[in-house]
């Protein structure tokens, strides 16, 4: 039956294409998501506050491409941003894969500081050759390479930001595990004494902490997260986003919102496992903060 024949063959070189146009383009096609957010009774300093969200850069994925890695950095720069806040996987399974990327990302400003926590691969999590004292070792290495790229690590704490005469609660939690038994940070204790502040930022790697810790349960206004990639694979336009990731985080991009609180979840800016994005492209999320 050479039609069949002929139809697998031509699926199967589109299939090719596609996969070759998501590995050479798809995952260093970044794009600059911008998002506004409106704040019920947001201080007036706070007004136009212009946060930059990172995530997931894996950064094994731009070995041999450092000039990529520079380049999304001056595109966050060109921004201005006041606030770069990263929610984690800065690696896929240890601190090796870092590989001098610290001395790029450190290059990226903003004008208040740059905020991170780590996510569960950043842990060491992934790699089978690990023994307890090796994780902990990746752990504290981890910590001082984040560090060096610029930014303070909120492991279960909070920091105060003053801007004006406001302040922003800035609360990090450390995510482990693998799913679906994800291990998350303790909340009650990274906000314990956290007071007299005019909006609380949540950094928490995985989307799914959100419905469970912190809705309803606490006054944390945004919550920023990352981990899913949009799995790297599925649809995404203007009216419409589906991917496979939704079947296993229900916020799996972009923004929600419960009552007076948000969240948004960034697709990442690196690849894991299988170096492509089809149709999902790797992504800078700019937030702008205004009244409602």
């Amino acid at each position: 039956m050479r039609w069949l024949t002929n139809t697998g063959f031509i699926i199967m070189i589109l299939i090719m294409t596609i996969i070759t146009m998501g590995t050479l383009h798809g995952r260093f096609n970044f794009k600059t998501e911008r998002v506004t957010i409106k704040i019920k009774g947001l201080n007036k300093e706070l007004e136009g506050l212009k946060i930059v969200q990172l995530s997931d850069l894996h950064l094994a994925g731009f070995y041999h491409h450092p000039k990529v890695l520079q380049k999304v950095m001056d595109e966050v720069n060109a921004i201005k941003p006041d606030l770069i806040l990263n929610t984690g996987d800065f690696v896929s399974y240890g601190w090796r894969e870092f590989d001098n990327n610290d001395t790029i990302l450190v290059k990226a400003k903003s004008k208040y500081g740059n905020y991170a926590v780590m996510g569960n691969h950043d842990f060491g999590t992934y790699d089978p050759d690990f023994t307890q004292a090796g994780r902990d070792s990746n752990v504290l290495m981890m910590n001082k390479l984040i560090s060096a790229s610029g930014y303070k690590v909120l492991n279960d704490e909070y920091t105060k930001v003053s801007i004006g005469d406001a302040k922003i609660g800035l609360i990090g939690v450390i995510t482990m595990g693998r799913h679906p038994n994800m291990v998350h940070g303790d909340l009650r204790k990274a906000i314990a004494g956290l007071d007299s502040v005019d909006l609380e930022i949540l950094l928490s790697h995985d989307p799914n902490q959100w419905a469970k810790d912190v809705t309803g349960k606490t006054d944390i206004g945004l919550t920023l997260s990352g981990h899913t990639h949009g799995m790297q694979m599925g649809i995404l336009t203007k009216k419409f986003k589906w991917s496979p990731s939704k079947y296993f985080y229900p916020h799996w991009n972009g923004l929600y919102t419960d009552g007076n609180q948000f969240q948004y979840v960034n697709r990442g800016l690196g690849v894991l496992a299988i170096p492509f994005r089809i149709w999902m492209p790797p992504e800078i999320t700019v937030i702008t903060l205004v009244p409602e």
